[in-house]
């Protein structure tokens, strides 16, 4: 995932790598954009999102790489 090993430490040094910064820089993005996308009734845009979490299983996203990324 983002060119590091799964079983790697998640360190100070793999925090500041630019390509890693680069990811988290567009996925605090995407999440900003879906809130905004928030109407009255308090739904999101559903098509968009499902149109998003397919294109990351063709990435090769994995369950079991989300902890990583929520830490």
């Amino acid at each position: 995932m983002f060119g590091y090993d799964l079983d790697g430490d998640v360190d100070d040094e793999f925090l500041a790598a630019e390509k890693f910064v680069a990811h988290a820089m567009q996925l605090i993005s995407m999440f900003d954009k879906a809130l905004s996308m928030i109407g009255e009734d308090g739904l999101l845009i559903d098509e968009q999102i499902k149109e998003l979490g397919a294109k990351h299983v063709n990435y090769g996203v994995q369950a079991e790489m989300f902890p990583i990324v929520s830490e």
